[in-house]
């Protein structure tokens, strides 16, 4: 199935907290084997965690947004907003939890999720990345050349201008961390170089 769609847009309304990414991360594991709204977790999958410390971050990860929108061939805009899991239960130390569909959606073929590239977002954490992946989408299409600044750049990284005097700095803490997270979860190769040098 082809999709064709402008304006893509996705966003995650507040950044998961290290306990909550980490369980969201064990459920996309499950998610992408099993293809199912419903996972089971066990507390004993978590060496660090106890059944407490889950609940925690299964009650955050319920009140923090996903969202994308898009404009289709017909010029109607689509917009959708779902959390991380839809709502779990807890049976002694085992928790039944339920996904949103578009989550499982990003994982399959031939879904509006998975055209979008929604599945690559949940592997970012810093609203950067998103910027950034996001920018890279609405520019897509083979072998596409963006040229950025270092002052447009600091921008989507949301760093101030005075931060990373070299681009040295800049680049190691932020832009190769980034292209390797893109190139490593997405359908993209990216690659840059700095005009200045000519790499």
């Amino acid at each position: 199935m082809s999709f064709k769609i402008s304006n893509q847009n996705i966003i995650f309304n507040t950044r998961t907290s290290k306990i909550e990414n980490t369980i969201f991360l064990n459920i996309l594991t499950k998610v992408n084997s099993d293809l199912k709204e419903t996972i089971i977790l066990e507390s004993k999958e978590f060496k660090k965690l106890d059944s407490q410390d889950i609940i925690e971050a299964l009650n955050g990860l319920m009140t923090k947004y996903i969202s994308y929108s898009f404009i289709d061939e017909y010029d109607k805009n689509t917009f959708s907003q779902f959390p991380h899991i839809s709502y779990f239960s807890k049976i002694d130390d085992v928790f039944y939890i339920t996904i949103p569909p578009m989550i499982v959606n990003a994982f399959k073929k031939n879904s509006i999720e998975s055209f979008l590239s929604l599945k690559t977002f949940f592997y970012f954490r810093q609203k950067s990345s998103h910027n950034f992946f996001n920018l890279v989408l609405k520019n897509s299409s083979e072998n596409i050349n963006l040229v950025l600044s270092i002052e447009e750049l600091k921008n989507i990284f949301n760093v101030k201008e005075e931060a990373y005097d070299r681009f040295f700095d800049f680049e190691k803490a932020l832009l190769k961390p980034l292209v390797e997270n893109i190139n490593s979860y997405s359908n993209y190769t990216l690659m840059y170089k700095d005009k200045k040098r000519r790499i």
